[in-house]
């Protein structure tokens, strides 16, 4: 933004600071007990650190399959297929004294702002619960769907050990800067052109290529930006401010466009309406919420693709444990995934997004009147009763 020359939106700064929470599972780690050898698990291969797991280490020889009426699972490890894990059932398996839960299903990387209380949970594939309880991936399945609470004891005992990062209090950001409006009687009023800037990250001992949020919204915000900055130097355009923003937080509850709701930058009644480009078409209900509260105009700019199903993360070892898997499992190693189809629709994305907003933003931010004399670009800032 500052190489686009728009004015900084917080002083002379383009970042606004925010306080926010996360939960950041660092390293994983689930083996049988004894000698090293194939039961020693792989983080993106055969199991992944839920969003919203606690840290902490557990050892058990005991799973209980589907345990909904058990009155108590002291010292088991409870397994449930993933579409039945909900934060209402994990509740209820910390009450009974579950040492941990399996989700058993496909590995599908998430953030949480906060974890779950004082239970670990694991995200394991069907052949990696195979392996553990000695069976198929075929009689895990068949096990899942007709057991409820049967008591398995292991072949061997198993370790889960996981180290998470609670950090209740970190600082995120949003990255604002304006092209002030040319109009006098209209300068005053502003037009939030914004995106979200982050994706899901790697997460314990896995690294995750998250094709759903590509930063495709990001990039054409940015080129947006660059365009209008340049129409301004020539034109007596904008009428009315823009505000070119990018949100952080977006996988943990918008927290970033909720600090922006929540502590504007700008007057709140002097903001007529926000353009948000790129989002996530499974948010689209909480963002219309969320926004439908202040009373602005809303619009959102969807990807060209936003009606196709999501494209799954691909989740891959990080680089250590890919050496642990070359050398135990090496029929297993995955090949590096070929990205170059993703890169020229993330291009092509944001390039069509780019022409869908330009449209919205010449209604929103230039009223139709006669031509006015063209003021200069330092923007004040109305502040209205905002201390």
């Amino acid at each position: 933004m500052s190489a686009t020359r728009l004015q900084p939106a917080v002083g002379t700064e383009f970042d606004k600071l925010y306080p926010t929470s996360v939960n950041y599972p660092l390293s994983l780690r689930l083996s049988a007990l004894g000698r090293l050898d194939t039961l020693l698990f792989i983080p993106g291969v055969d199991v992944l650190p839920d969003g919203g797991t606690s840290g902490g280490t557990v050892t058990s020889d005991r799973v209980a399959l589907r345990p909904d009426t058990l009155t108590t699972l002291m010292g088991l490890v409870a397994v449930w297929p993933d579409t039945e894990v909900t934060p209402e059932r994990l509740a209820r398996m910390r009450q009974k004294g579950a040492a941990a839960v399996f989700s058993v299903g496909a590995l599908r990387p998430y953030r949480v702002p906060e974890p779950w209380e004082d239970i670990i949970v694991l995200q394991v594939t069907e052949r990696t619960m195979g392996r553990l309880l000695g069976v198929g991936s075929l009689t895990v399945r068949r096990l899942l769907r007709r057991s409820s609470d049967e008591i398995r004891r292991l072949p061997r005992a198993i370790r889960l050990e996981v180290e998470v990062e609670a950090r209740r209090m970190v600082e995120g950001i949003n990255i604002m800067g304006y092209v002030p409006g040319k109009v006098p009687p209209r300068s005053d009023e502003l037009v939030v052109v914004c995106a979200d800037l982050d994706a899901i990250g790697d997460m314990g001992g896995a690294r995750v290529i998250d094709r759903a949020h590509d930063g495709a919204g990001t990039a054409a915000v940015l080129e947006l930006a660059r365009q209008y900055e340049l129409f301004s130097e020539f034109l007596t355009i904008p009428d009315r401010t823009l505000l070119f923003a990018v949100w952080s937080g977006a996988r943990t509850g918008h927290a970033g466009l909720r600090d922006f709701l929540d502590k504007p930058v700008w007057d709140s009644d002097r903001i007529r309406s926000l353009i948000y480009v790129g989002p996530d078409p499974a948010d689209t209900t909480q963002l219309r919420t969320l926004i439908g509260q202040k009373g602005w105009r809303f619009h959102m700019v969807m990807p060209p693709d936003s009606l196709a199903p999501a494209p799954e993360p691909i989740v891959l070892p990080a680089e250590p444990w890919m050496e642990v898997l070359r050398e135990l499992r090496p029929e297993e190693v995955p090949p590096d995934p070929d990205l170059s189809e993703f890169y020229r629709r993330a291009e092509g994305a944001a390039l069509g997004m780019v022409d869908s907003a330009h449209r919205l933003i010449l209604r929103e931010a230039i009223a139709p009147s006669p031509p006015v004399t063209l003021i200069g670009d330092t923007l004040v800032v109305p502040t209205g009763n905002r201390p």
